[in-house]
């Protein structure tokens, strides 16, 4: 199913299913998708379905309609546009790739020279065929073992850059990492890079850094940032065609100076700006100019100001060669942003789908609980009225039991979304298998199920947390309850728990097995109760699922297997001799008291 995903804005993460022919987007209430954005017009856009596609059409609206930072009137989508609205942005995308929207075939054609093939475009006015243009064969046999271990080193940079990116979805981090390797790699003094908001036109420095040594404050002419951002061209001391850029460099007390668009798949999200402020190695240094000199950490964007000088000519330390690594570096930090914009509205998307899921699902169970605490309540006050002590006993009664589910709630709860490192104490895992039996008996035989333990004498003490195994096996050995007692409850399934002619019609068994050979051991818990259908063993331990509509919280069995895992043991479901369903629970034998974190 195709969908737009909020993935800048007050809503992020919003998801909105795109299921009808034609979709109305704004602010008003009768809109189909309504964003709650004062930028947004009450009838902004207009959504249709025409053929295989989706048509996106602006409605007069105040603000405009923009796909991919262009502004348009109607344009027709495809997966991965971004679409603007105020200051909302969302994204085209579906649930699976539509063969409809792939090209039917592929032509390869004969490709130039791969050095002369770039994304930047021709900057107005200005000739830049000298940066990435192929070299002639007499330039290049001249300049080849110059540059050879030159060029080594930049392909290495980036290399380590699109490594780093794979590493992290932390934007400040990735960004602090890609700065630093940049410092590691090129004599630069300052960098830094400013991201920018399509929706706010806010701009943002971010990864400031200065070489030991370099005080000066670093300033940056908004003129530039603005060129760069709106023709998304690139600016450089390396181009002496436009003095009064130059000259905006030279104010910022820069010497030389790179200043590349960070472009991704779907637009520009940011500028990489780098700085030389000391000559080169065996340069005289540069004639002063009235660039500030407080100290600072900040970078500041400045306003425009008045020109200065054109700074004297001295030799380049900044080449093409460094402006097409910049192009090349900006180029993959500006896709790993979009991508990690894109995850993180996804993760939030989902996040609001599971909270969803859980709110329904507990509502559920506080309706039945407070249903329960409400009969019990009415009995209980009927029979004060009535001075009935046996009715408000039975009043009380209800209500005891219900304090007791909502006890079990919250433990359930806690247990199952706190993340907990096991504390590991040496016990007797005979001795928990046992405890479990005397805490249980007493309601297993109110249902006429008989409870059985079938201890290994063999076992050794070892270490695991005693608590929550314990717990967990109070989880399945109830679970178990609930199955047989619910099956008994159905006509059809009335001999399905009988293994006599006589109560106990229900077992469970909890049986130890010491395996020395795999260093584990094993706990078996069977019962004879309906069993575990195969094509439903897969969703036993999702949360909230609940096989047996016993009415609990649907989380014991998800809760087991989580403390076994938390022991790195595993739990796993067979089909029991007694015919029911069988859990098999593995945790590792520790002879010797681990680390604790």
């Amino acid at each position: 199913m195709d969908f737009l995903l909020v993935v800048h804005g007050k809503s992020s993460g919003t998801r909105f299913d795109l299921q009808d022919r034609v979709i109305t987007i704004g602010r008003g209430q009768k809109c189909n998708i309504r964003i709650l954005d004062d930028e947004i017009s009450r009838r902004h856009a207009e959504l249709r379905h025409e053929g295989k596609g989706w048509q996106i059409t602006d409605l007069n609206s105040s603000n405009g309609l923009y796909v991919n930072g262009r502004k348009v009137t109607s344009r027709r989508i495809v997966l991965g546009d971004q679409i603007q609205l105020g200051g909302t942005v969302l994204r085209f995308t579906s649930t699976a790739d539509s063969e409809s929207r792939r090209p039917g075939s592929v032509d390869l054609l004969d490709s130039p020279d791969d050095d002369a093939v770039h994304a930047t475009r021709s900057r107005k006015g200005t000739d830049t065929s000298d940066i990435f243009a192929p070299r002639s064969v007499g330039e290049a046999d001249h300049v080849r073992q110059q540059w050879s271990e030159s060029e080594r080193d930049h392909l290495s940079l980036i290399y380590r850059t699109i490594y780093t990116i794979s590493q992290t979805l932390d934007i400040d981090r990735l960004l602090n990492q890609i700065m630093e390797r940049i410092f590691d790699w090129i004599q630069i003094d300052r960098g830094c890079f400013i991201l920018y908001d399509q929706a706010t036109r806010k701009l943002t420095p971010k990864a400031v850094k200065r070489k030991q040594g370099i005080d000066t404050q670093m300033v940056i002419r908004s003129s530039i940032i603005n060129y760069v951002v709106s023709t998304k061209e690139f600016v450089s001391t390396t181009d002496t065609t436009n003095p009064r850029l130059l000259q905006e460099i030279a104010q910022q007390g820069a010497r030389e100076a790179i200043c590349v668009p960070m472009i991704g798949r779907y637009g520009l999200v940011g500028v990489l700006y780098v700085d030389v402020v000391d000559p080169p190695v065996g340069k005289e240094p540069p004639p002063p100019t009235d660039a500030p000199t407080a100290k600072s950490d900040e970078t500041r964007l400045s306003p425009d100001g008045d020109s200065s000088p054109t700074p004297a000519k001295l030799d380049h330390y900044i080449t093409r060669e460094h402006i097409k690594l910049m192009f090349a570096i900006a180029h993959q930090v500006a896709m790993a942003l979009e991508d990690t914009q894109y995850y993180s509205a996804m993760l939030q998307s989902e996040r609001l789908a599971a909270v969803g899921q859980t709110v329904a699902v507990l509502s559920h169970h506080i309706k039945n609980i407070l249903q329960g605490i409400e009969g019990g309540s009415y009995l209980i006050q009927k029979g004060l009225s009535n001075n009935n002590r046996e009715m408000v006993q039975k009043g009380w009664g209800i209500v005891e039991k219900n304090q007791g589910r909502v006890s079990d709630l919250i433990l359930d709860m806690l247990s199952f979304s706190k993340e907990r490192q096991p504390i590991f104490t040496s016990g007797d895992i005979n001795e928990i298998l046992q405890d479990v039996e005397e805490l249980l008996e007493s309601r297993a035989s109110d249902f006429e199920i008989k409870l059985v333990t079938v201890p290994d004498a063999s076992i050794p003490k070892f270490f695991f947390d005693g608590e929550q195994i314990h717990r967990a096996l109070m989880n399945i050995v109830s679970n178990a309850i609930d199955a047989i007692r619910n099956a008994r409850a159905l006509p059809e399934n009335l001999e399905i728990t009988r293994t006599t002619q006589s109560p106990p019609y229900g077992m469970i068994r909890m049986t130890s097995t010491w395996r020395p050979d795999e260093k584990t051991v094993r706990i078996i818990i069977d019962d004879n109760g309906p069993g575990i259908p195969v094509e439903q063993r897969a969703d036993i331990f999702r949360p909230f699922y609940s096989f047996n509509k016993s009415g609990g919280t649907g989380l014991g069995l998800s809760i087991a297997q989580k403390i076994t895992q938390e022991h790195n043991g595993r739990l796993t479901i067979a089909e029991s001799p007694e015919k029911g369903a069988r859990f098999l629970m593995d945790l590792p034998f520790i002879d010797k008291e681990p680390v604790q974190e």
